[in-house]
């Protein structure tokens, strides 16, 4: 008996570790920008722009890595501030595809 109790609360646990209700992923318009030739940026290398403000992507894949690039994509906020620049904060690409 104890060890069904204990299985069913190891397994209830799981349950709700594994929830991905806490994941906000938000649809954008955005625009890619090539920044590794602008100060204080230079190691960021490509942002992703969208209402106003810039993000660092987690990981751009190389064929969208274009300045200017229009695209549509589902993004991720993150809680983390880039590596290249403090006051970046990073976005984790959901899907990402060309806008025109």
């Amino acid at each position: 008996m104890i060890k069904k109790t204990v299985i069913f609360i190891f397994l209830t646990l799981a349950g709700f570790a594994c929830s991905d209700s806490d994941i906000d992923v938000i649809e954008v318009e955005a625009v890619i920008e090539d920044v590794s030739n602008e100060a204080g940026f230079e190691s960021c290398e490509w942002l992703i722009s969208f209402n106003g403000t810039r993000y660092k992507p987690s990981y751009l894949p190389p064929s969208y890595q274009v300045d200017g690039l229009q695209v549509y994509a589902k993004v991720e906020l993150l809680s983390e501030t880039a590596n290249c620049n403090g006051s970046l904060n990073l976005i984790r690409i959901e899907q990402i595809s060309p806008a025109n």
